[in-house]
C-alpha cells in the first residue's frame, strides 16, 4: 500500500512538471495575450480620464482667469488639478491638451 501511494505521487509529480514546465500551451498563451489587452485597454481609459480632466481644468483656469494658462504647472500651482498626468501635453498657445507621444 505504500509503495502504491509512493508511485502514484511520483506519477502526479511528473505530470506536473510535464505540465507546467514543459512550455506554454495554448490556453496559456491566449490567457496571456487576453490580459495584455485588458490592460492596455484599462491604460487607454484611464489616459482617457486624465485628458478630460486636464481640458476641463484649463476650461475652468480660462473661465476664471480670462486667459489660457501658461503651463498645465500653472493648473497645479492655482489648484486646478493635483499634478500633471503623465502622458498628456498642452499648447499654451492655442489651449490643445492631448496625449504625449
Amino acid at each position: 500500500m505504500k509503495k502504491l501511494l509512493i508511485l502514484i505521487i511520483a506519477v502526479a509529480g511528473i505530470y506536473f512538471f510535464a505540465k507546467h514546465y514543459a512550455g506554454p500551451d495554448e490556453t496559456t498563451v491566449e490567457i496571456a495575450q487576453n490580459m495584455k489587452g485588458k490592460i492596455d485597454k484599462s491604460e487607454r481609459v484611464v489616459l482617457e480620464v486624465k485628458l478630460r480632466e486636464v481640458k476641463s481644468s484649463v476650461q475652468s483656469f480660462r473661465g476664471s482667469e480670462g486667459r489660457l494658462p501658461d503651463s498645465l504647472q500653472e493648473l497645479v500651482d492655482k489648484g486646478y488639478i493635483g499634478r500633471i498626468p503623465e502622458g498628456i501635453s498642452y499648447d499654451p498657445e492655442s489651449g490643445k491638451v492631448d496625449y504625449e507621444f
